[in-house]
């Protein structure tokens, strides 16, 4: 399953996820304490090297962006999906 992960710097950084289609929203905003940890994060939820570039220089252009990312299996928690989306995608 593809996710855009959307992310602003601003007191750490605050992160939520959309579903592809840019409609569906997966999570609520989470904070995360610094640029190291979103990384982090994104990694574990799938992210791969060329997208964990493309937050990077998001993020030194702009201070905000999102990425990209075919969901791994399992690792849906940590994007603290909620409702009737993360039951759906729980199937998946």
């Amino acid at each position: 399953m593809r996710i855009i992960v959307n992310f602003i710097s601003r007191d750490g950084i605050s992160i939520h996820c959309i579903a592809e289609d840019a409609k569906i929203v997966v999570s609520g905003w989470t904070n995360l304490p610094d640029h190291a940890t979103l990384e982090k994060a994104l990694r574990y939820v799938g992210a791969t090297d060329s997208e964990i570039e493309e937050a990077r220089a998001d993020l030194r252009r702009w201070s905000h962006g999102g990425v990209h990312i075919t969901l791994t299996p399992g690792r849906k928690n940590l994007l603290k999906f909620k409702g009737q989306y993360a039951n759906r995608v729980a199937l998946r």
